[in-house]
């Protein structure tokens, strides 16, 4: 039993590690495409938090509202994922990691100035992209084909 226990919990931090990763991986993606489109002016100190701040003041709307549907897909994407891959696809991997992701996303609205629709939109299209995510993860999730190995320890003993 032990043995299941710590191949249970190996798989589930595996599963929200691994969409940790591929969030990271899409937010930089996201980063590098809106840095393409709306690029730093020249010889701004990126550690000058007035400076940054007034570059994400002047971002163009279109971009700004393409951004937060990436964002939402980025948590859709991670919190799939990580439910999918989680022990016995249970909801609460996806629903750890985009919490996590939605709290960085919030953070970050809440300390640069976007426009007020940006920062009452990308919260609620984050969450729904989690709740889409996890939900969508555990379609198919047959409890007898999918069983929990602890579960399976106090079946057959």
């Amino acid at each position: 039993m032990r043995n299941n226990l710590k191949r249970s919990i190996l798989q589930s931090a595996g599963a929200v590690g691994f969409g940790l990763v591929i969030a990271f991986v899409l937010v930089v993606g996201i980063e590098v495409l809106s840095d393409f489109f709306h690029p730093f002016p020249t010889g701004l100190d990126p550690h000058d938090f007035e400076a940054c701040s007034a570059h994400v003041a002047r971002y163009p709307t279109l971009l700004l509202g393409v951004c937060g549907l990436l964002w939402a897909i980025t948590a859709f994407v991670s919190t799939w994922i990580a439910t999918r891959l989680g022990t016995v696809r249970h909801p609460a991997h996806g629903i750890g990691l985009g919490g996590f992701l939605l709290g960085m996303a919030v953070f970050n609205i809440v300390i640069l100035p976007y426009p007020i629709w940006f920062k009452v939109l990308t919260p609620i299209t984050l969450a729904l992209g989690v709740y889409w995510g996890q939900k969508w993860a555990r379609v198919g999730n047959n409890k007898e084909s999918v069983a929990s190995p602890i579960a399976s320890d106090f079946r057959n003993p």
